[in-house]
């Protein structure tokens, strides 16, 4: 039997430009399993 487990990624970000706040950032955020910190 094959279990699934699910585990959180934590992501961190250098920067602070519009790419980082606009675009990957919140994406990283909505992502399934995944946390910005």
């Amino acid at each position: 039997m094959i279990s699934k487990q699910t585990k959180t990624i934590r992501w961190g970000m250098i920067g602070c430009g519009a790419v980082t706040e606009i675009k990957s950032g919140p994406a990283f955020q909505l992502a399934e399993n995944s946390e910005l910190t």
